[in-house]
Parts: C-alpha cells; structure tokens; sequence
C-alpha cells in the first residue's frame, strides 16, 4: 500500500517525522487487506448484528406524536421546534 497516497485521499498531513503514524497506518492498513482475503462463498450475509427480532414500526406521521413533542418541549414557536444558534 502507497501510504502517501492513502494519506493524500484522506487529507492527511504525515510529515516524514511522524513515522509512529506511518508505521500504525500502513498495519492497519495490511490488517484490512487480510480480511479480504477471508473465504465468504458460503457465509449468508447478515440482516441483523443480533439474533433478536427488531420490531419494525411503520413510517407515519402522526398528530398525536406531533402534539406529545411540543407538550415537552419549552422551544416551540409557531407549530415549530426550535434550537439555539450553533453557526455564528
């Protein structure tokens, strides 16, 4: 692996005296490339990290939810939430 190369894409700045980072990425780097290498042909791949089942809940938008966030909430203006300024 071209450790300047992988610094570059990732705007990295390794400057030659930083030889300790050098030396950690260029074996993590390797590391992964091992894993690669791993036979998976008869591996099903994974749904879940888990073997428990993940209740799934449906995607829809409901007043009641609308009306329970802005009864908790002490920033709501004009049917909005609002946040304090994070840019300035």
């Amino acid at each position: 692996m071209d450790i300047n190369k992988i610094a570059k894409l990732s705007a990295l700045h390794l400057a030659k005296e930083h030889t300790q980072f050098r030396d950690e990425l260029s074996s993590i780097l390797e590391w992964i490339k091992s894993i690669q290498d791993v036979n998976t042909d008869n591996i099903d791949p994974l749904i879940y990290v888990t073997k428990e089942n993940i209740q799934m809940f449906s995607d829809e938008v409901s007043e009641n939810l609308k009306c329970d966030i802005h009864d908790y909430s002490k920033h709501v203006k004009c049917n909005y939430l609002t946040v304090p300024k994070v840019i300035k």
